[in-house]
């Protein structure tokens, strides 16, 4: 029987004086049965508490789950005792202000059973290091690494959207007209219809490709490389084949820029 996929969340905030909330970032990644990464979601706000970031790290990691549809169930996983012990039903969801979150995260229908456990922070690091990401470079992006997988600009939006969206959203590549639009800014930089469109959507990916890079970092600072070594290289080797691939297209980009300069100048001298 295939193992149940996982789903790792977590969320933070810094001056968060008095719960009244500052400057949060929410993570989360969803893992296939073979230990690989499927997608990783990051989201900055400016004034969640950190129950409200750990929250929205589990809802957009839910929302991710109801997308790629685990074939045999789903473990969820969280260093927040308090928010595991509230989706239990263990504890009772006094607060005002995280009921809505608490409602919203029980509103989302998984299309596969669903289990919920509690880890201690060391074992949730990659799911830290997005929300701290997210709050390090106040920016929210979405990474997906499932090969031949893509996700709408109505997707995107949705897993990363607030508590006012709908619970559920199209399966991945049925997103019908009347799905609801995400906001302006994801469409204009996802389906650019102008030059300043696409150098806008351009230098934003740049930005995400910098904060990947500073995740990285700070990931391979604390491995293990007597354990983990090995899966270290394989995954430097894969990184290296993929920039040197963006190199080359770049290559070519250049390359044609150049000729499509030649060819107005050729016809302006007519």
């Amino acid at each position: 029987m295939p193992s149940p996929w996982t789903l790792h969340f977590d969320g933070g905030a810094r001056d968060n004086k008095r719960g009244s909330g500052g400057p949060a970032g929410a993570g989360a990644l969803l893992k296939d049965q073979h230990g690989a990464v499927v997608i990783k979601v990051a989201k900055f706000h400016p004034g969640w508490t950190n129950n409200e970031a750990e929250y929205m790290g589990l809802i957009m990691g839910l929302r991710a789950a109801t997308l790629f549809k685990p074939p045999a169930g789903l473990q969820v996983v969280g260093d927040s005792q308090l928010i595991v012990r509230q989706m239990q039903g263990q504890y009772a969801v006094k607060s005002a202000t995280l009921k809505p979150f608490f409602d919203h995260a029980r509103s989302i229908a998984l299309p596969c059973e669903m289990n919920m456990t509690h880890t201690l922070r060391h074992n949730n690091a990659e799911a830290d290091a997005l929300a701290n990401l997210a709050m390090d470079k106040q920016c929210s992006f979405i990474e997906v690494e499932q090969p031949g997988t893509e996700l709408t600009s109505n997707q995107r939006a949705w897993i990363l959207g607030g508590l006012g969206v709908p619970s559920s959203c199209s399966p991945l590549g049925t997103v019908s007209a009347d799905a609801s639009e995400p906001p302006a800014k994801c469409a204009k930089l996802d389906e650019p219809s102008s030059l300043h469109q696409v150098i806008a959507s351009f230098a934003q990916n740049l930005g995400t490709m910098e904060g990947h890079m500073a995740m990285l970092e700070q990931q391979v600072a604390r491995v293990d490389y007597a354990r983990d070594g090995d899966a270290l290289s394989v995954l430097t080797a894969q990184l290296a084949t993929r920039v040197e691939a963006l190199n080359r297209r770049f290559a070519l980009l250049q390359q044609q820029q150049q000729l499509q300069r030649q060819q107005q100048q050729q016809h302006q001298q007519k």
